[in-house]
């Protein structure tokens, strides 16, 4: 196929992509966790209101009609432990020297 304008390429490029999302019908909700807060450590399994700090995040995405998987990108072991507990996935630690 050749395209004759940008506006064609464009168009053609966001039939393209509106395809690739129907067939595929999924969002994937991506949660980062760093283990080391400076701020306030251990925030993302600190309890709030009985619950840890990271399980409404992922509340929040389970109950959204869009999104169809959940995974929790950490370093820490614990946050790791707590996300599965909550029904997210957790499927590899991250090397801590990606967590800036």
């Amino acid at each position: 196929m050749q395209l004759t304008s940008f506006k064609e390429s464009i168009n053609y490029t966001f039939e393209v992509i509106f395809l690739t999302i129907y067939f595929i019908n999924q969002m994937i909700a991506i949660i980062p966790a760093r283990g080391g807060s400076k701020g306030l450590p251990g925030k993302n399994i600190k309890p709030l209101l009985n619950k840890p700090l990271i399980a409404y995040t992922i509340e929040a995405a389970k109950n959204s009609k869009y999104i169809s998987r959940i995974i929790v990108s950490t370093d820490c072991e614990e946050i790791s432990k707590t996300a599965i507990k909550y029904g997210a996935e957790c499927p590899y630690l991250r090397p801590q020297r990606f967590s800036i």
